[in-house]
This record gives C-alpha cells, structure tokens and sequence, in this order.
C-alpha cells in the first residue's frame, strides 16, 4: 500500500470517529431535556424556591377570596389589665396631652360630640383605628375586653359611660358592709346637696327636686351611678356601690315626699370642737386624711366650684399665701370668693372644728 493510500486510510478513521462522538453527545442531550426529565427538572425547581408564604386565589360563588400562609400567632397569655392599667400605658401617651387632635382625658367639652356617636361606635374606633389613631392605640397586644374597658374608663371620666366591668376576682374579698343612705348623704352628699352647690337640687326643697323626680327614679340613680352636668359619679366617692348610691337616692327622695321632709339626723362630734385657731404642726394629719376622703374629695378631687385640686401646687398658691387661719376661717364658716365657693365645713356640718382644721392642714401638706 503506498503512502498515499495510507494516509487516505487514516484519515477516514479520523473523520468516522469524529462523527460518532458527535452522535452520542446529541443522543446524550436529547435524553437530558427530553419530556420526562424537563418535567422532573421543573418540579425541582420548583420545590427548591417554593417560598415559605404563599398566596391563592379562589373562587367560590362568583367572589375571589385571598388565602393564605400565615406564621403561627402567639397568643397573649396572662390576667387582663383594667381599663386604667391599659389607659396609664398605651392611651394617655396622645389622651393626656391631646396630641394629634385626641380628645383630651377629663375634658366634657372635647368628648360630648365623641358620646354623640354612642359608645358602640367609640368602641369600633378604638379597636380598629380611625383618624389618626391606630388600631389598639398602637399595641396590638391588647385584647378586645382590655380595649374595651379602656374605653369605658376614660368615658366614665367625663360622666358618657357606665362604670367600667368588673374583673372577677379569683378569690372573693370580704366587703364592708352598706351604709345607709342617710350615713352616705351626709359624708358624701350634703358637701353639694345641703346648700345646692353648683345647683344641686338642696336637701328637703320639694320645688328644686320636683322637675328631677318627673325623670323618674330610675333616671335620678343613673345620673347619680354616672355623673352628670356638675355632678362627678357616685358623687365624687367611686369606693361607693350601687345599693350605697342607691340609699342615697332614696334618702334624698324620702325627705321631699313628705309632709314634713325629714332633716338629716345630728350625730355628736367625734372630737371637743376647738374654740380657738390650733396650729397646723399639731393638727392630727391622719385624721386630715380620713377627713378629705370623706368629705373634701367630693369637690377638691375635680376641682367642682372651684375648689383647687389636690396636690395642685399652682391652683393653691394663692390660698396658702393668705396663712393657715383664714384657711380655717374659710373652711369653718365658708367663703364665696372670685374663683369659688365653699360650703361650711364642706357641707358636713356634723364635723368638729379639730376634724376640719385637720382637713386643711393635710390638704396643704401635700402642695408644700
């Protein structure tokens, strides 16, 4: 064979095994991305991306609902706060100061076109947002109750609720027993009724009672229960009950459906009535204390008639700088002033002078 042929030969086999190998790797990519493998290599895909949310849309009845995957919910768990507890820590933050047009906790005035919608509505409101405010004022861990009886306590500020739910105790307290009604008229409600304070209806006037007693007693006790007009809830002592506000009413109302109205009883003074101005520094301010929680708080708490707050600094400037015995004097025998009215001896006339001085003198003692 010449050389010529050989390399003929040679060649051949080149170009033959080159074509071989060319078919096998074309056999070779079509049974890579042929139909079944394509589809197995899309479902990979697939389940190797599939994220951890998804969201469907399903059709039922002619309306596309949206479902989804949603994380898991933690719950909350624990005893449910008060209606004051959530106010002192999710509402007051805007409430207290009344930032972004927040009705402002206590004020009458802001709230009355808020009462107009009804409690329902405020409800609504709080819960899922309107305005400005957030859903939940913003803390999405509170439940519905908690919402709601955040709602109740500031409405029952400004007298446009029921006094808040109660949360049931786990175990029952023992409770005092009622007063009557004539021992919560005269430490609560004869600081206004017995002179008609703010124009309360006066203790035995059966023409001031009449146009209340047409409302119907029914009307008198929520009025009473709830506050209205001047008047604070439960007359300004919310440790009162329903049947103590209750005998109150009766009380009142028993002494102008009478002939002769009955006139609240004479009690003798716990202490020697003092005939002279005691110094405060020797005043019993304990007492002071028991004595402001019965009778004072009913205005000094809110500031009714313009009495100054308790513990208002600025509102009792003016009166401390007049000196400890025409503090006395006022508080003993009364005053009308510019910016008040002071019923003797708050309206409890039964007081000794020691138990009033003593009233005075813790009241300053909390604004020195």
């Amino acid at each position: 064979m010449s050389q010529q042929n050989v390399h003929n030969v040679g060649k051949g086999i080149v170009v033959g095994g080159i074509a071989v190998v060319i078919f096998l790797f074309v056999i070779f990519i079509a049974g890579l991305f042929g139909p079944n493998n394509a589809q197995e290599s899309k479902d990979l895909r697939t389940e190797r991306i599939k994220p951890i949310g998804q969201v469907n849309l399903v059709e039922e009845k002619g309306v596309v609902a949206q479902t989804s995957v949603q994380k898991p919910v933690v719950k909350k768990t624990g005893p449910a706060k008060s209606g004051k507890e959530v106010y002192n820590t999710t509402c007051m933050a805007c409430h207290a100061t009344g930032i972004a047009g927040a009705p402002k906790y206590g004020n009458k005035e802001l709230w009355a076109p808020r009462i107009a919608k009804g409690e329902a509505t405020l409800i609504q409101h709080a819960l899922n947002g309107f305005n400005a405010m957030p859903p939940r004022g913003g803390n999405s861990a509170l439940s519905d109750a908690e919402v709601k009886a955040a709602v109740h306590y500031i409405l029952q500020a400004v007298g446009g609720s029921s006094a808040e739910p109660a949360t049931p105790a786990a175990t029952p307290a023992a409770t005092a027993p009622s007063k009557s009604g004539q021992e919560i008229y005269k430490s609560v409600c004869s600081a206004c009724h017995a002179i008609g304070l703010v124009g309360s209806p006066k203790f035995g006037d059966k023409d001031m009672w009449a146009p209340r007693i047409a409302k119907g007693k029914a009307t008198l006790i929520q009025h009473a229960l709830n506050g209205f007009n001047a008047m604070p809830p439960r007359g300004g002592n919310p440790n009162l009950s329903d049947t103590e506000v209750k005998a109150a009413i009766d009380y009142m109302l028993g002494a102008v459906s009478s002939d002769k109205p009955a006139k609240p009883a004479k009690t003798t003074p716990t202490a020697p009535v003092a005939t002279s101005p005691a110094p405060s520094n020797n005043l019993d301010l304990a007492k002071g204390e028991q004595v402001y929680k019965q009778t004072c708080q009913v205005c000094h708490t809110m500031g009714i008639a313009g009495a100054p707050k308790f513990g208002d600094k600025t509102a009792w400037q003016s009166r401390v700088t007049q000196k400890m015995e025409t503090l006395f004097s006022h508080a003993l025998n009364g005053f009308k002033g510019n910016s008040g009215v002071m019923p003797p001896k708050g309206g409890a006339t039964y007081l000794s002078d020691a138990d009033v001085k003593a009233a005075v003198a813790y009241m300053v003692s909390k604004v020195k």
